[in-house]
């Protein structure tokens, strides 16, 4: 009777280890990852480290570049028109002549303050992440009117340091123009043009 008992008990128990072979088998090949589980987890870690790997406040995007009049009341001329032929930033890391990253001109003929007191949009594009630390709006050409009568204007505009520095877009940088008069009346340009102040949006 005894010899029975055993053998019924060795008996279970053979059949409990292999109900739990069986299930943890069965598990374990629902758990396995196949390819098609294993790429988006691959990538997914590949992103994150990516992330964690870029710099922060550095991110690319659009820059805006407006021109506004600075002027008071234009130093007496009716109107002053400016014709630029480009518009771009400067890294910071590079040397100063060297570098620029040139802009798409929007708007490459205005009229100084036709455009209120945001400015002409003159410039737009993506831009690599800075951090850049000088703005430029090479002009063309430039003249006032008075009375109907035009009036030669000297362009002194010169590339100027941003008060801050951009680090990626997207970003406003405004340009403020302001005409005076020269001291010298008898000079063939009587007024002059050159960059009273920048802002950075």
């Amino acid at each position: 009777m005894k010899g029975s008992l055993a053998g019924l008990t060795r008996a279970g128990r053979s059949r409990r280890a292999k109900a739990a072979l069986t299930f943890f088998g069965q598990s374990n090949r629902r758990r396995q990852p196949g390819a098609a589980g294993f790429l988006p987890v691959a990538l997914w870690l590949l992103l994150g480290v990516l992330a964690a790997c870029a710099p922060r406040g550095a991110s690319s995007g659009a820059l805006i570049i407006r021109v506004a009049d600075g002027s008071d009341g234009l130093a007496g001329l009716d109107r002053v028109v400016i014709t630029v032929h480009d518009a771009a930033i400067h890294p910071q890391d590079r040397p100063r002549d060297e570098g620029w990253v040139e802009l798409e001109l929007v708007t490459p003929s205005f009229a100084l303050g036709a455009d209120g007191p945001t400015g002409a949009l003159v410039g737009r594009g993506p831009i690599p992440p800075g951090p850049y630390d000088r703005v430029r709006v090479e002009v063309a050409e430039v003249y006032g009117e008075r009375g109907g009568q035009r009036v030669p204007i000297r362009n002194i505009v010169e590339p100027i340091y941003l008060p801050k520095l951009i680090t990626g877009g997207p970003a406003e940088v405004q340009l403020q123009f302001i005409v005076l008069p020269l001291l010298r009346p008898d000079s063939e340009e009587p007024f002059a043009v050159y960059t009273k102040a920048v802002t950075v949006r």
